[in-house]
């Protein structure tokens, strides 16, 4: 993962514990539901990658690449909006004259 690194859909970071006789510890890893980590030990893909603690960079870069999934879908759901109603602003401007659009509209008025 690197500094540029943007988490696949459906990928996210969790948080657990680990019990030891003489303390508890706390790590995350970021899991997906299919295997598509390079693996480090095992010759197939993984469905988990260990982040380590809270300050370690690899956990830094992990939850980064999901935040900023997220906001690019977010910026993608902007943009279908938008391109929504300018289509729809361009099949209002395509219909008819100005004059006959009011016209129109009078006339569902005055019925």
């Amino acid at each position: 993962m690197s500094a540029g690194y943007v988490a696949p859909e459906g990928v996210e970071a969790h948080r657990y514990s680990v019990k030891r006789p003489y303390a508890t510890y706390e790590y995350n890893k970021l899991t997906a539901k299919k295997a598509i980590f390079p693996p480090q030990v095992k010759e197939e893909e993984v469905k988990v990658i260990h982040l380590s603690r809270d300050e370690d960079p690899r956990n830094i870069v992990g939850r980064s690449g999901i935040e900023r999934r997220n906001r690019l879908l977010a910026i993608v759901t902007q943009l279908e909006a938008a391109t929504d109603v300018l289509n729809s602003a361009r099949e209002v401007a395509s219909t008819g004259s100005i004059d006959e659009v009011v016209a129109e509209k009078i006339t569902r008025a005055q019925i």
